[in-house]
């Protein structure tokens, strides 16, 4: 995000090691791991809204 890449490239780019989602405490139950990195963008980059601050 800081370096200029859109959510989309992001997404495609972040990828979770196959070994962590083994482990059961880090399997994807509820959320995928792209959910978690739209979620993210959307807490961190103000997910698009036009909100005016003042």
């Amino acid at each position: 995000m800081n370096d200029g890449y859109q959510l989309n490239d992001i997404v495609h780019m972040v990828k979770v090691d196959q070994e962590m989602l083994g482990l059961p405490w880090l399997q994807p139950l509820y959320d995928e791991p792209e959910f978690v990195v739209r979620n993210i963008w959307r807490m961190y980059g103000g997910g698009g809204m036009l909100i005016q601050h003042h």
